[in-house]
């Protein structure tokens, strides 16, 4: 990425569980759909595992939850990129 972006400093990882609630998603709802679109305007996994061999999702319609990392559906993953003020 920093070849790529021609920045000095750039990191990319996944979203995680604290984050997505920070952002309004909630765990006893279920639901994203109270944080900014595009939180949960794709299907994707994020970077948190939660009980047993679960990871946690969003889904395109909101709902927030988790399954386990063996479950073969649609789900995508869905970067973040930080990249330094400085480089902005």
């Amino acid at each position: 990425l920093i070849n790529s972006l021609r920045k000095t400093s750039v990191d990319a990882r996944l979203i995680t569980y604290e984050e997505l609630i920070g952002l309004g998603c909630s765990w006893n709802n279920k639901s994203c759909q109270s944080a900014p679109a595009w939180v949960y305007n794709t299907w994707y996994w994020t970077a948190s595992a939660g009980y047993y061999n679960w990871l946690y999702y969003v889904r395109s319609d909101g709902y927030f939850d988790g399954n386990g990392f063996d479950f073969s559906y649609g789900y995508g993953l869905r970067p973040v990129i930080t990249i330094s003020k400085s480089d902005i």
